[in-house]
């Protein structure tokens, strides 16, 4: 075959450039997508934290006084919907209190319980949730009463809750 002798009609090469095209951008859709499915996993972080909290307030005397509590902050990308936690084995109701994302910025994104002033030493906390999309969380947070110096905080990572249909 000779390629002096090829048709290089202009109908043929316009074709053959289209085809091409469509192929190149079949192939960038294609990458696209997958791209956006991986940001899109990322993106969708759920995760509650514990920390320490002291507010400073004062007695009916007005002698300034300590009150230590756990601070719950979600740290996720994802509203969050609290219904109930376990304080030491006795379960508490919430009833979807809405907790946003410290990504947010909203003002007091976190909800606060109060820690024993009876002598306890170790708090047991289990907090039960769900996200904009239904699915069902858990976390749990452990605090010990270190002398001198006040709660240590630990917060585990979250866990799945499966729903048995």
């Amino acid at each position: 075959m000779d390629i002096q002798n090829i048709n290089w009609d202009p109908q043929w090469i316009q074709a053959s450039v289209s085809f091409l095209t469509f192929l190149a951008a079949l192939f960038i859709g294609v990458k696209q997508n997958e791209i956006n499915e991986k940001v899109g996993k990322l993106q969708d972080v759920v995760e509650l934290h514990g920390a320490l909290l002291i507010i400073q307030s004062k007695d009916e005397g007005g002698k300034g006084i300590n009150k230590e509590y756990i601070c719950i902050q979600n740290i996720g990308t994802r509203i969050v919907y609290l219904q109930s936690y376990l304080f030491n084995g006795k379960k508490y109701k919430l009833n979807g209190h809405v907790l946003a994302s410290t990504y947010s910025q909203t003002l007091a994104n976190y909800y606060q319980i109060e820690l024993p002033t009876n002598g306890e030493n170790n708090v047991s906390l289990k907090i039960f949730y769900h996200d904009v999309g239904n699915r069902l969380w858990n976390t749990e947070i452990l605090a010990e009463k270190v002398s001198g110096w006040g709660w240590k905080v630990t917060t585990f990572p979250k866990k799945y809750v499966k729903i048995e249909e």
